[in-house]
């Protein structure tokens, strides 16, 4: 259920802890677990969910072009793609989760750019927190279309996606790397239809309550509170995702993971606490 690999030795392990006996179902098909975590849920709210996702990604997906040619994108569809996520997730909260965890391990993220993907579940996962907290539908969008396009700039610099860091500890490196939200805001500045709130959630997004985020090591106090909501996504998903380095965290560990890191002062507790509640 975790998305972990079973093997023998897990198999060993778990025997040595103490179970006397242990089965194992083998599946038939690849996604039936999908499916039946899926069936769940309402069949057509599923249904919904599950397209809007993929039209977000799409959207998502041909808005980055534009801007990435330099052509003057308008950010009209997913404004309509987030306020149509909007009337559904405030009626089917669970069914929004349970899609996204679907989504999670499904064979089409290996179609679509990790990346995509990946901004798509900040956006997602942030407005639902951001609705838990009792913020406005206008800051709901706006905290959205922040998730979204965050990571805009990355699509320019393919090496910086990986961020190894600890491979790869030039200090060049990393300095660019740390530049690369402020790029971002840049690479927006010629699109139609952003407010100037996106621009400002996204140079945030990467700052940290404690003041050890970047670009400028802003703390808790200098920051708006959807650019602390994405901050406590943003390290969620950072823990949880496989990379080509880890394996990740099962959510469970990841979960445990942010509590600490809220402990620590270095994202924020209200946050935080609201995330896990929706979680």
């Amino acid at each position: 259920k975790a998305g972990c690999t079973f093997d023998e030795s897990l198999r060993a392990k778990l025997l040595a802890d103490g179970g006397e006996t242990l089965t194992i179902l083998v599946m038939s098909e690849q996604h039936t677990a999908t499916r039946v975590l899926l069936d769940s849920y309402p069949s057509e709210s599923v249904s919904k969910l599950q397209d809007l996702l993929m039209q977000t990604e799409r959207g998502l997906e041909s808005f980055i072009d534009e801007v990435l040619m330099k052509r003057r994108a308008e950010s009209n569809t997913l404004h309509g793609q987030l306020d149509t996520f909007l009337r559904e997730v405030s009626q089917n909260t669970a069914t929004a989760l349970g899609v996204l965890a679907a989504r999670w391990n499904s064979e089409q993220d290996l179609k679509a750019s990790k990346l995509i993907t990946r901004s798509t579940r900040l956006a997602w996962l942030s407005i639902i927190t951001a609705m838990e907290m009792g913020l406005t539908q206008s800051e709901l969008v706006t905290i959205g279309l922040a998730g979204l396009l965050h990571d805009i700039s990355l699509f320019l610099h393919p090496d910086w996606q990986d961020k190894d860091f600890r491979i790869n500890k030039r200090d060049e490196f990393v300095a660019s790397y740390r530049k690369h939200s402020v790029e971002s805001v840049d690479l927006l500045s010629i699109t139609i239809g952003l407010s100037r709130n996106v621009s400002f959630l996204i140079a945030q997004l990467h700052e940290q309550d404690n003041g050890a985020g970047f670009p400028c090591g802003l703390r808790g106090s200098q920051l708006l509170p959807g650019s602390r909501i994405l901050n406590v996504v943003d390290a969620y998903l950072e823990t949880v995702n496989p990379t080509f380095r880890t394996r990740g965290l099962v959510p469970a560990a990841a979960l445990s993971h942010i509590v600490y890191q809220a402990a620590q002062g270095v994202i924020a507790s209200e946050a935080t606490k609201y995330f896990i509640d929706t979680i």
